[in-house]
């Protein structure tokens, strides 16, 4: 009688493991599949130049965002805004391309971490240019939404050596006049 209970005791016990191992599995799914939801947003919104959206795909208060110059980064709202109006420029049509996109999510679900090698396509000046970049970031669920508290955009030297810079115009910063616009972005 005693190696029964036993046996019923373990089976109760391993049912249970696995319903809250399986009841992980569907959390963690679907939390993945609401921050690739935004990060489909967040680059549509960039396809369709749409700074103030853009923006507000980012936490309110505590966010950063860098990119590959030595002044490329924000951490408050006015030099988001200018760094995404930089980075858009005046391009033409943005197409980007996602390519190995991981979404990995702490035990709570709460903080999601971002990677994937993309490619944007533009044109400048009648001029079709393509460029690999490598995306990071890290999200936090702030209620029902996922926002970005993090982004890092890197192009890959190689890239940014075979790019005719020339041809691309930068977009002004503010206090600095257009003839002081160096030609080529700032490498690290």
């Amino acid at each position: 009688m005693k190696r029964w209970k036993f046996f019923v005791a373990t089976l109760i016990v391993a049912g249970f493991a696995i319903f809250q191992f399986c009841e992980r599995i569907d959390k963690i799914q679907m939390n993945q599949a609401q921050v690739k939801a935004m990060l489909d947003k967040f680059y549509a919104l960039q396809e369709q130049r749409n700074v103030a959206a853009i923006i507000a795909c980012y936490h309110p208060s505590n966010f950063v965002a860098l990119s590959n110059g030595l002044d490329d980064y924000a951490v408050d709202r006015d030099q988001l805004q200018h760094l995404w109006q930089k980075f858009l420029g005046d391009s033409g049509t943005i197409k980007i391309q996602r390519n190995n996109e991981m979404i990995h999510l702490n035990f709570e679900c709460n903080v999601a971490w971002v990677s994937s090698i993309n490619r944007i396509e533009t044109r400048w000046d009648s001029q079709l240019v393509a460029l690999p970049y490598f995306f990071t970031a890290v999200c936090h669920r702030s209620g029902e939404r996922w926002l970005l508290v993090q982004s890092h955009v890197s192009i890959p030297p190689e890239a940014l050596q075979q790019a005719t810079w020339q041809t691309i115009p930068a977009a002004r910063e503010p206090g600095r006049p257009s003839d002081q616009i160096p030609a080529q972005p700032h490498q690290n």
